[in-house]
């Protein structure tokens, strides 16, 4: 075994139907002229070597497959290159899309049993007959040039022996982001993994561990796949109505037929696009901030402390990045906003906003409230509807704002018999009371999080005594919802008496 040779992480995924298998030749580059499976390298941002399997064979056969299972792990010596190769080899039946040449693979059906062996790679006729049987193995080759196999050590293990390899691959992976982002000081601070899975009451919770790069810091956050997808949405009304200029993000589907729950492999894909999804998030500094994706930072240990001016100034620029978006926007759309909160005329003690609760209905176990917003300023009511957990969440929120005053106290759910409807009729009351306590401080709601709540509120909303133009939109520019009023600018005369129209 040649000692002391850097390392590089490869795949190789092979799709298996019946009798037959799906190789591909290799058009360019090396191996040139030779079939073998989908494959390539695991890039340096994040990926799984899972993920990785599946871009490959995206990339080079456009096909994306669906029941991808790790099979096979051999380390291969060349003694001609100067790093050892970590084959990590997948085996699907199935696929999604059409298979299709590529300028880099031209894909052909074979019979398993007229494998092109004579074409292919001299050590592929050892291993492949472990997958066609669909047996787990590890091995290892050694080569004198590219050509000549001197030493084959290959053997079948079981899948837990397997999975132990791929997890220590994964430690060592973490290791040389940590490096990188020393030696390169990326934009990436912090790593995501979701490593492992765990069942209550039949339920899938996901174990994502978010390090902190720079500090080494570790936060674990148990989360199910309808959590995570909730988290999904709210991100994107805070793209959406902030116009943050991002990539798009793709959040891993719900299966159409069959609960993912069913399968293991089917959960273990999944945690890999979630990973993936969670690493494109969290990159973006303008998303950090959001109350839903602040839960799965670490907090830094042993860090000294700001003095009290650091922090009140901190406090004031958390939000300055998505406000300088806010407003870059809302400039933009002068003639078409929505109600949004005003600085209030020393003459004018009227509250801007308040709330009045209606009917609720029942949807997946929750509670769903439709609540009545008024303001005042604009002479403007709308409705919207709102869950208990939602509510609770922006007053989460809330507790971050460094504020002079006692912050009102959020209702809370009673233990027992929560649906039911007296206690229902008394928590409508509660919350009702809260929220117009709460829109009193012109310094709450000059905030950047309850600015977010009002527009939010009206996108999710109808206009009372307007027709609704066509199904919900997401955006403020596409909304059917909009005033023709203009931003005032705090030097403006104002008088609240005076009525704005409002176009439906």
């Amino acid at each position: 075994m040649f000692q002391g040779k850097p390392s590089k992480i490869l795949t190789l995924l092979f799709i298996h139907q019946n009798n037959q298998i799906l190789l591909a030749m290799k058009k360019r580059g090396f191996g040139m002229g030779k079939y073998n499976g989908f494959g390539g390298k695991v890039e340096k941002n994040g990926e799984s070597i899972y993920q990785a399997a599946i871009r490959e064979t995206q990339e080079e056969g456009c096909i994306t497959p669906t029941d991808a299972q790790f099979i096979g792990y051999i380390k291969m010596d060349y003694d001609c290159e100067k790093e050892t190769l970590k084959v990590h080899i997948f085996k699907a039946t199935q696929f999604d899309g059409e298979v299709k040449e590529t300028e880099e693979m031209k894909p052909q059906w074979f019979d398993v049993a007229k494998i092109p062996y004579n074409q292919m790679w001299i050590d592929d006729q050892y291993w492949i007959p472990y997958l066609l049987e669909n047996k787990c193995f590890s091995g290892y080759l050694q080569f004198e040039g590219h050509e000549k196999l001197i030493l084959a050590d290959l053997k079948e293990v079981t899948n837990q022996e397997l999975m132990s390899i791929s997890e220590k691959e994964s430690e060592f992976r973490l290791k040389m982001h940590k490096l990188n982002y020393q030696m390169k000081k990326t934009l990436t601070r912090y790593l995501v993994e979701i490593p492992t899975h765990e069942y209550q009451d039949k339920k899938v919770y996901y174990v994502i561990k978010v390090t902190n790069l720079e500090t080494d810091d570790c936060k674990e956050v148990k989360k199910r796949y309808s959590e995570l997808e909730s988290i999904h949405y709210k991100i994107l009304d805070w793209i959406s109505i902030f116009k943050i200029k991002i990539p798009q993000l793709q959040f891993p589907k719900k299966k159409l037929l069959f609960s993912t729950n069913l399968s293991e492999e089917s959960v273990i894909k999944r945690r890999a696009e979630l990973q993936q999804y969670f690493n494109d998030v969290i990159q973006h500094p303008e998303l950090q901030s959001l109350g839903s994706i602040e839960e799965f930072i670490p907090v830094t240990k042993n860090r000294k402390l700001p003095d009290q001016n650091q922090m009140i100034q901190a406090s004031n620029n958390q939000w300055s990045e998505i406000e300088a978006l806010k407003k870059s926007y809302l400039a933009k759309h002068e003639n078409q906003v929505f109600s949004l909160p005003l600085q209030k005329p020393q003459q004018q003690i009227k509250q801007q906003y308040t709330f009045k609760f209606g009917e609720h209905a029942f949807y997946d176990n929750s509670a769903i409230y439709t609540i009545e917003i008024t303001d005042h300023y604009a002479n403007k009511s709308w409705k919207f509807n709102q869950r208990y957990q939602d509510l609770k969440e922006n007053h989460r929120q809330l507790k971050k704002i460094k504020i002079t005053f006692e912050l009102p106290e959020f209702p809370q759910k009673k233990v027992i018999n929560s649906m039911d409807n007296s206690d229902l009729k008394d928590r409508k009351t509660q919350l009702e009371v809260y929220l117009n306590s709460i829109f009193k401080y012109h310094e709450l709601v000059s905030s950047n999080l309850m600015v977010f709540f009002i527009a939010k509120s009206q996108l999710d909303g109808n206009e009372i005594g307007c027709r609704s133009k066509g199904p919900s939109q997401t955006t403020l520019e596409n909304s059917s919802i909009k005033s023709q009023s203009n931003i005032l600018d705090q030097n403006d005369d104002f008088d609240p008496k005076q009525p704005r129209k409002i176009t439906c």
